[in-house]
């Protein structure tokens, strides 16, 4: 009886010694990595985003294609609505980027719907123009067939009011500067309007190389349309009717290394003192 007894105890110590590697083999381990190794809905708008990005300054269309809804709708910075198509068009033929930082994005997803928000700030160009900037996004997106697509977008133009020193000169992201010698009371022209100015230019020592106040006759131009130096089109499209300026423009705002023609040297600096008459 004692020997059946002893018999008994062993064998019910043995059971749960021989299980416990058994029970410890299927503790849930791998599904707890696999957790991890899943992205959030939130997280996969995020990744979804950055991809995005990078399509747009690769140009790759196919990409492009795959990533954007068939019903996808573009609204630009300038109010303008554009489809899937036109989209891809200009992101693929018009567009350039440089370099571009993607930064403060948030995401929020509820069900098959999401929207992503954050700011993107780079070097680029459309078609050869500078666009250069920051801008504020808020993209939506749906999830169909099991992967997130974009559904819509909106850029906001960031306005950069530039940094301003203690004599009063302002340097703006792109590294023109200017003083306010005579601030205006008039309306600042917009993108597109003609405007009428007199000028003087001169080179950092001192050389004078043109003059509308010498010839007497004001200069005419439509603003922001690329018929002028980049230096001259951001500097006078903050301005005002009656408002005097002077513009410190580097080559690269400038006529840049090919100068122009003899008066202009490579790389120079460009200094002038600009009126704005006025804005039409």
């Amino acid at each position: 009886m004692r020997k059946r007894f002893l018999l008994i105890v062993i064998l019910t110590l043995a059971v749960p010694l021989i299980a416990a590697p058994q029970t410890r083999s299927k503790r849930p381990a791998s599904r707890n990595q696999t957790k991890q190794q899943t992205p959030s809905a939130d997280q996969a708008l995020k990744d979804a985003e950055t991809q995005w990005a990078e399509a747009f300054k690769n140009q790759d269309k196919v990409a492009l294609a795959r990533m954007l809804a068939d019903d996808f709708i573009f609204t630009d910075d300038e109010g303008r609505v554009h489809d899937k198509a036109e989209y891809i068009k200009g992101a693929t033929e018009l567009v350039k980027v440089e370099s571009y930082k993607l930064d403060d994005l948030a995401a929020r997803a509820v069900g098959a719907a999401g929207v992503v928000t954050g700011r993107w700030r780079g070097r680029v160009t459309i078609g050869g123009k500078d666009a250069s900037g920051e801008f504020r996004f808020t993209d939506t997106f749906v999830k169909r067939q099991g992967r997130w697509q974009v559904l819509a977008s909106q850029d906001t133009r960031i306005q950069q009011q530039g940094a301003r020193s203690m004599n009063g000169e302002v340097t703006t992201p792109s590294g023109l500067k200017y003083v306010d010698l005579v601030e205006g009371t008039g309306a600042s022209p917009t993108r597109g309007q003609m405007v009428t100015v007199h000028y003087t230019g001169t080179l950092e020592d001192g050389k004078k190389f043109d003059s509308s106040v010498d010839r007497g006759q004001p200069f005419v131009f439509q603003i922001g349309m690329g018929q002028v130096i980049k230096g001259w089109d951001e500097g006078v499209m903050t301005m005002k009717i009656g408002g005097k300026r002077k513009l410190i423009i580097p080559p690269h705002l400038g006529y840049g290394a090919r100068g122009a023609g003899g008066a202009i040297p490579p790389n120079a600096t460009l200094i002038f003192e600009v009126e704005l008459l006025g804005v039409k």
